[in-house]
């Protein structure tokens, strides 16, 4: 079976394009870093996180990693969200919007915190648990039940209207 892949490269280059067209410069794909691209304006370095949607019209849905929300309100400065749609060649048919961090939290809204699981098989269809690096934390009942009950008081403590600035 061929190991299917979703890329979403294509819209980072039209990013990248677009980017450009605004005064961008030097913007190139981010590596080690809680963003996608890299850009320059002003003389000022901007991490960029690219929100891309394959739906051709209507509301704008995602998610966002913690990592990344929290690269975000450290940097507010030079950190941007950039939220596009489009599946055309020509750059004229998307939609581009960048946000600043303070205008893209407007937007979002914790669910639950998630969990990645990875499973292996092998060519005769046996499954195996994968050997996960050292910086992993390993699920277990205690953690689940720790973050279940953490979450909770989360859901009362920053519920809409409350508690929600420092």
């Amino acid at each position: 079976m061929a190991k299917k892949t979703v890329s979403d490269l294509p819209s980072k280059e039209k990013c990248k394009k677009w980017l450009e067209s605004k005064g961008f410069t030097d913007v190139k794909p981010a590596k080690n870093q809680k963003c996608d691209l890299i850009a320059r304006k002003d003389d000022k370095i901007y991490f960029i996180e690219v929100k891309y949607s394959s739906k051709e019209k209507g509301e704008f849905f995602g998610t966002v990693m913690l990592t990344e929300m929290y690269q975000a309100i450290k940097n507010k400065n030079n950190y941007l969200f950039l939220i596009c749609r489009g599946c055309s060649d020509n750059i004229n048919g998307w939609f581009f919007n960048l946000f600043t961090v303070e205008n893209f939290i407007k937007y979002c809204t914790l669910t639950t915190p998630i969990f990645h699981y990875r499973i292996g098989q092998d060519e005769d269809k046996g499954l195996s648990v994968p050997k996960f690096g050292k910086r992993v934390i390993l699920a277990s009942e205690c953690l689940i039940e720790n973050m279940w009950k953490d979450f909770q008081k989360w859901k009362i403590e920053f519920k809409t209207g409350e508690k929600n600035e420092k």
